[in-house]
């Protein structure tokens, strides 16, 4: 996988970052968890951090942790991991709230 991401790499840094425009429904009922094959229970809403980088991703992750998301979806090959793990530390939430 990490080949393939890092093949991906010049094209994926040309991509603008996507922005979406959330508008709630009155018939939406999402669920606030799902649970896994495992057990383990997934909050539905996650915080994306793949091409934030720096003081921007420092910031984002701290905001979504203050917003109430528990779910932050990073990976290695992100290459954000210090500013994820930042932000989580610096948050005060304890680990066993976060997915």
């Amino acid at each position: 996988a990490s080949q393939i991401f890092e093949a991906m790499m010049p094209w994926l840094r040309q991509q603008a970052p996507a922005r979406l425009q959330l508008t709630p429904t009155a018939t939406a009922e999402v669920p606030q968890t799902l649970t896994l094959a495992t057990g383990a229970r997934m909050p539905t809403v996650g915080f994306g951090t793949w091409k934030l980088e720096g003081t921007a991703c420092y910031n984002a992750v701290r905001w979504a942790l203050e917003e109430g998301i528990r779910h932050i979806d990073t990976a290695e090959a992100y290459g954000n991991e210090a500013e994820v793990g930042r932000a989580l530390r610096d948050s005060g939430v304890p680990r066993h709230e976060l997915f």
